[in-house]
């Protein structure tokens, strides 16, 4: 019988936090964290496995296989790592497989000392500059972390933006803004570079300063189609539960539903208990 949940596809989750084994699927995630009677539960169909870290890519077999089982499968180089020639190799060599459709998660990380700074520009500039290929159009992810006391993390959004313009990525690129926590400005610029650029957010929305929700009112409000809902694993767990879930999304969407009605309330004077 067909379910009428809403269907997700989260992107990791960490076995351990839920005391599971390695070989636990989705299914079993589901199982292991209950959902309380008066919440919408989302029905999990299937999931993208993004590889940032170079000691642990699957083999292209390995990658065939997940494919096959329904799970998108992205590969790319977090800011705090540091590839090897051979790595960085493979990683070329893994990501002109037809499997992989994510380049991804690469990024800046300015929450690092600024003397690591340089490195990290090399970095992304190398991925793009030969990772991505024009005629696949895979999806770019990208993880943009600013500077301590900087939680929107505008400066680096911006250095990131510039690094892409300087890189000569295509204009109808697909991008993705992973846990987007920036401002409508940075929004705005992104939109203006890269029209086809998405957004995704977590349960970590209800700590949002004012600029932070006044830029999701404005995706939730002008481009809701580019606005994308994420677990982000059990990091962020929703309010009365131990870790975050797959299936606990619908948390998530009513926490942005939340602050986009902000601005309606403001103006009829309502508020929501």
């Amino acid at each position: 019988m067909e379910s009428d949940r809403p269907s997700a596809m989260p992107r990791h989750q960490r076995m351990r936090d839920l005391q599971l084994s390695r070989r636990a699927d989705l299914w079993d995630v589901e199982r292991a964290v209950r959902v309380r009677s008066g919440t919408q539960p989302v029905e999990v169909v299937g999931e993208i496995a993004l590889f940032g870290d170079p000691t642990t890519y699957p083999t292209e077999r390995e990658i065939g296989g997940l494919a096959r089982n329904g799970c998108a499968v992205g590969l790319g180089v977090a800011p705090g790592c540091s590839p090897t020639t051979v790595q960085f190799d493979r990683l070329l060599a893994l990501a002109r497989t037809r499997d992989v459709r994510v380049i991804g998660r690469v990024g800046l990380d300015h929450s690092a000392p600024p003397t690591d700074w340089p490195r990290q520009d090399l970095l992304l500039k190398r991925v793009l500059g030969r990772c991505l290929d024009g005629r696949h159009h895979r999806i770019l992810c990208l993880e943009v972390s600013g500077v301590q006391g900087d939680v929107a993390g505008e400066e680096c959004h911006y250095r990131v933006l510039d690094i892409l313009r300087l890189s000569r990525v295509s204009k109808e690129q697909r991008l993705l803004l992973a846990d987007y926590a920036s401002t409508e400005a940075v929004a705005t610029a992104y939109l203006r570079h890269f029209p086809r650029t998405y957004f995704s957010v977590t349960s970590r929305v209800t700590g949002f300063t004012a600029d932070q929700r006044k830029g999701l009112r404005f995706i939730a409000t002008n481009e809701d189609r580019r606005l994308l809902m994420g677990s982000n694993g059990p990091d962020y767990p929703p309010a009365g539960y131990p870790v975050g879930a797959p299936h606990l999304l619908w948390a998530t969407a009513v926490a942005v539903g939340q602050v986009s009605r902000e601005a309606e309330d403001g103006a009829t004077g309502m508020s929501h208990g």
